[in-house]
């Protein structure tokens, strides 16, 4: 019969090998649908306004406006 110390490294050791065939499996999953992604520019430009305090420009807000309201 064997001892407790021996069952439990083989029971780690079997579930470590299925966690790692399971992982290996979604990521090859992910990497096919990333793969298969249609790109989508977001954006084509970028809206500046000058800094009231130091004159370089920022990006504008939503509406054009600098205040977080």
């Amino acid at each position: 019969m064997p001892n407790g110390k021996e069952v439990v490294r083989a029971a780690y050791g079997d579930a470590a090998g299925h966690i790692f065939l399971v992982s290996a499996g979604i990521a090859v999953v992910g990497i096919a649908a990333a793969a298969l992604l249609k790109p989508v520019t977001l954006r084509d430009s970028l809206e500046l306004v000058e800094s009231a305090e130091t004159g370089d420009p920022v990006p504008a807000a939503e509406g054009g406006s600098l205040s977080g309201s």
